[in-house]
């Protein structure tokens, strides 16, 4: 599994509160390198060469897991915000914002301060 060595040895601490940032370049529909951030330290980057099909609409999840349509793995933590870019933001390790603002390169931006219940708003318009 991509990164599961890399990850253990940056494993951030509970209690406090984390950056994390994937980047996924894809050289196929199947194939390609993906990095991980932790605070803004990268432990590497991995090739990845099947079951990452990137081509085409799919779910995505924040704070679980989608196994065979059955969700595990739930995150026990809070999340503070998601961005999905158009292009890969981070190639070295860097500091890491305190909030994310739309630029235009965000895809998605979902801030999780505003809504009620298990209901956020989108903040670019056009994307709900």
């Amino acid at each position: 599994m991509c990164f599961k060595r890399e990850v253990a040895a940056l494993r951030p601490s509970n209690d406090e509160w984390h950056h994390i940032a994937g980047t996924l370049i894809a050289s196929t529909a199947t194939s390609g390198i993906k990095e991980i951030f932790i605070d803004g330290v990268s432990p590497g980057s991995c090739v990845y060469t099947d079951k990452n099909d990137v081509v085409g609409t799919h779910e995505i999840s924040f704070g679980r897991r989608n196994l065979s349509g059955s969700s595990i793995e739930h995150f026990e933590g809070m999340i503070d915000e998601v961005r999905i870019s158009s292009v890969v933001r981070y190639t070295t390790d860097f500091t890491p914002a305190a909030a994310f603002d739309v630029d235009s390169d965000t895809l998605a931006l979902w801030n999780f301060d505003d809504g009620s219940g298990s209901t956020v708003s989108e903040a670019v318009a056009g994307n709900d």
